[in-house]
């Protein structure tokens, strides 16, 4: 099977451009080595294409994760966003929508999860300490990865490959407001907020933290294994 999945794009200096172009694309080894071991043939894919064509043989689209999307993508003024992008997630709500017309199924981890509930109409909390909300740390003070608990709901997709109070590598400081319609929440941080949702018909699914750096990947993986097996 295989998998399409995002880039992370870093524009480039003015002094490179004549070599790099507008953008430089990265992808983290962790996501591929995720992928591979779960049973899938990663394959990055980069915008300018037809989504359509970009996403033609694809069995599973993974939304990766990245920095804030604009406001204005979700009705909003800036309050407290951090060098908020707008070209990548225009691409890529782009692809969550061309991947719902083919009835594709949808992974989208951290800013993917975002995506996908700009895309379903919904807004984000753009800074949680901004926002005056307590929580538990989603990030360090130095903006690197931290570690918490989540609690999965039962009777969930979500809940066949995690326990309830696994361990998961979070790294954000925007949460989405609420559950999408036709949507449900699949796991919340102790603080209450939502860090993982899926759709009614079992083929997306959205999470706030980063499995592919916490082992959580695989079993999340092998149920949409199974899910993209029924196209």
């Amino acid at each position: 099977m295989k998998a399409a999945l995002t880039t992370v794009w870093k524009p480039c200096s003015s002094q490179s451009a004549a070599t790099c172009g507008s953008h430089r694309y990265q992808l983290n080894s962790s996501y591929v080595s995720m992928l591979y071991e779960a049973g899938f043939i990663p394959a990055a894919i980069f915008p300018g294409g037809n989504p359509a064509e970009v996403l033609r043989d694809a069995d599973l689209l993974v939304l990766t994760g990245g920095g804030d999307p604009d406001p204005s993508l979700f009705g909003k003024k800036d309050q407290g966003s951090r060098e908020p992008e707008r070209e990548r997630p225009l691409w890529e709500l782009e692809l969550y929508r061309e991947a719902g017309r083919k009835s594709i199924p949808v992974l989208g981890i951290c800013m993917g999860m975002q995506i996908i509930a700009i895309a379903e109409g919904v807004s984000l909390i753009q800074d949680l300490d901004t926002a005056g909300l307590n929580h538990v740390p989603h990030e360090s003070i130095d903006r690197k990865p931290v570690i918490h608990m989540v609690d999965v709901v039962k009777g969930t997709l979500l809940s066949q490959a995690l326990k309830s109070g696994e361990k998961v590598s979070s790294c954000h400081h925007q949460v989405i407001e609420k559950v999408p319609e036709g949507f449900m929440a699949a796991a919340f941080a102790p603080d209450g907020l939502i860090e993982a949702i899926e759709s009614s018909d079992s083929l997306v699914t959205g999470v706030q933290w980063h499995p592919e750096r916490d082992g959580t990947g695989h079993g999340i993986l092998e149920y949409m294994k199974t899910i993209a097996g029924r196209k």
